[in-house]
């Protein structure tokens, strides 16, 4: 049997997503839902990830409840989403390693610098530990002085010019 093509036509259509997706991305407990299904994950296993129970995951995901403000960083890590919080850490992380690779510093000179210990800022940069408070803010006044002294040298600068 001989087809004769009259015309090339292709139709396309989205596939339907599956049925327990949710419809739309408005709650925490739908962006859950979604990243669980993605990843063919069952309840239990996204429940030991965010250290809470399975029933939480149920109750967030039918947005019967929504979860404490304790578990949002845990919950932004897990659908790889990122907070202020921690675009501002990671650009402070940026920073220092910046700084020491611009200036040929050493942990154990830039540790001295800065106020804390090198074991820490090796931690820091290499992304073993969170920035606490402390560190944070020494971080923050280190980098507030070098932006301070970089502006008075500029003005000197612009003075002989």
């Amino acid at each position: 049997m001989v087809s004769l093509t009259i015309c090339e036509l292709v139709l396309q259509a989205n596939i339907p997503k599956d049925s327990r997706y949710p419809k739309t991305l408005t709650s925490i407990g739908d962006h859950l839902r979604t990243k669980r299904l993605d990843g063919n994950m069952e309840l239990k296993d996204v429940a030991q990830q965010l250290n809470v129970t399975v029933q939480s995951i149920v109750h967030w995901e039918q947005n019967r409840t929504t979860p404490n403000l304790r578990f949002y960083p845990v919950i932004a890590d897990f659908l790889g989403y990122e907070t202020p919080v921690m675009k501002e850490n990671n650009k402070l992380v940026g920073m220092l390693k910046n700084y020491r690779k611009e200036n040929g510093v050493s942990l154990y000179k830039c540790s001295k610098r800065i106020g804390l210990t090198h074991t820490t800022l090796h931690r820091i940069e290499t992304g073993r530990t969170k920035l606490t408070e402390k560190s944070k803010h020494c971080l923050q006044v280190f980098f507030q002085d070098k932006a301070k002294k970089l502006a008075t040298l500029e003005k000197d600068v612009t003075k002989f010019l």
